[in-house]
């Protein structure tokens, strides 16, 4: 039985119209919490350029770590109640002040209210959407904070454990550094150039390519790309920086995980 026409003049019903338009706010939530998780984690390995490489439909899957870990849920919680929560008050104490029985202070909020912009339902659902815009982005920011001092301290790490094994003369790879078990005596170190800290260099051909093992620090993949090789040796404490070495992607190596 065919359904009878809207009557004239009526607006035609539809029902996903509403669901479409909250879809969307969703997804721009989702994408600033999971781009702000990821800008946070890897700024802090010096290596943020990863995050701007990333396709855009792929930063709301990362905003799952937020809710996934339950700190990063209570942080999310807490940034709710302390701005979303004041601003849906607010909008609701002006409602309820539009209808007020005394008539000038009636007129008074129906005057902010027009002068805010707060009687279109444009400006209102603006003003919600950046609230969780923004909450999500600091959420985002703590949880990818977070995630990064679990990952950096050894003791935290569930990263895997690498070996790079070189498969000819590292003049040849242009790799620096090298896993050296020998005395100190009996090394010779290469003649590198190279611009920068020359303790960290140092560090590196004085034992520190080698893991060490859970008292000192292990050498970890961090990421791992068409182009490069991502990897970091683990700190003891939180006031320590990891070194993170990027190694370009060739057949002059072998990666060993565990």
């Amino acid at each position: 039985m065919p359904l009878d026409p809207p009557p004239h003049g009526a607006r035609p019903v539809e029902p996903f119209k509403a669901l479409l338009g909250a879809g969307a706010v969703v997804v721009a939530v989702l994408a600033a919490g999971g781009f702000s998780l990821r800008w946070s984690y890897y700024y802090n390995f010096g290596l943020h350029t990863l995050v701007l490489q990333a396709p855009l439909n792929t930063l709301p899957v990362y905003a799952v770590e937020i809710v996934r870990d339950s700190e990063n849920f209570l942080t999310l919680l807490n940034l709710t109640l302390r701005y979303v929560a004041p601003l849906q008050a607010i909008l609701i104490l002006v409602r309820c002040a539009r209808t007020c029985r005394w008539r000038r202070v009636g007129r008074l909020v129906r005057f902010i209210e027009r002068f805010a912009g707060l009687d279109s339902p444009i400006v209102v659902e603006a003003l919600r959407a950046g609230a969780f815009i923004c909450v999500a982005f600091a959420a985002g920011s703590e949880a990818g904070t977070r995630n990064y001092w679990h990952n950096a301290v050894e003791a935290t790490s569930g990263l895997p454990r690498v070996t790079l094994v070189q498969l000819s003369d590292k003049s040849e790879t242009g790799l620096p550094v090298q896993c050296d078990q020998r005395p100190l005596a009996q090394r010779s170190s290469p003649a590198v150039f190279f611009i920068g800290d020359q303790n960290a260099l140092r560090a590196l051909n004085g034992g520190r390519a080698c893991s060490a093992g859970p008292k000192d620090g292990s050498w970890r993949l961090l990421h791992r790309d068409e182009k490069y090789v991502y990897i970091f040796y683990t700190v003891q404490q939180r006031s320590d920086r990891p070194y993170t070495l990027a190694l370009a992607q060739n057949d002059k190596f072998i990666l060993i995980l565990r």
